[in-house]
């Protein structure tokens, strides 16, 4: 599952849980066992009270990171409790993001009367980039390859006569074949 998908589920967990247990009222850590109980009956793996550790300038911190839930390795979700959502919430997670070279995490604070207005997605745009950078690069090279494949199907007419239909490639073997047409 991608971290959308792994989102969705738990947004639907997260109503699922607020509606359950009867609104906000309750503590923190209540809503958060509730709702890892709750994602994991819906087939995801759900670390809780995870601890991370952090290392600054080479030097391991004595006070790791903790992290509410860990979603499936992909999503983390800090669970709150309060009236007043403030926005250094959602800058927190960014933060566990960066440290965990994760992309997306969420706050979801079950002190709202609708969860779904605590519910707040932030997404690490660094790792998204990278990500994107990676996925150009492989574009362009599939270009590059394109490219060699359709001069070398002119210079394959030329010399021997023949057009040649298609190319195919064998990642495992790394060799190339092709269909003549006649």
């Amino acid at each position: 599952m991608t971290e959308n998908e792994i989102s969705k589920v738990i947004v639907e967990a997260a109503i699922e849980v607020h509606r359950t247990l009867g609104g906000p009222g309750l503590l923190e850590g209540v809503y958060e066992e509730a709702l890892a109980y709750e994602l994991s009956l819906r087939g995801l793996q759900v670390k809780r009270q995870l601890e991370v550790p952090i290392t600054y300038k080479g030097a391991l911190l004595a006070s790791p990171l903790r992290l509410d839930l860990l979603v499936n390795d992909l999503v983390i979700v800090d669970c709150k409790a309060v009236t007043n959502y403030n926005p250094i919430f959602s800058s927190q997670v960014l933060t566990y993001l960066r440290l965990t070279k994760k992309c997306l995490g969420m706050v979801i604070n079950f002190g709202e009367r609708k969860v779904v207005d605590g519910i707040h997605r932030v997404v690490n745009t660094l790792v998204g980039l990278n990500e994107l950078q990676s996925r150009k690069a492989k574009n362009a090279f599939r270009l590059l390859i394109l490219c060699a494949l359709a001069s070398l199907r002119l210079c394959v007419k030329f010399l021997f006569g023949f057009q040649i239909c298609s190319f195919y490639f064998c990642g495992q073997t790394g060799s190339l074949s092709y269909v003549k047409v006649s």
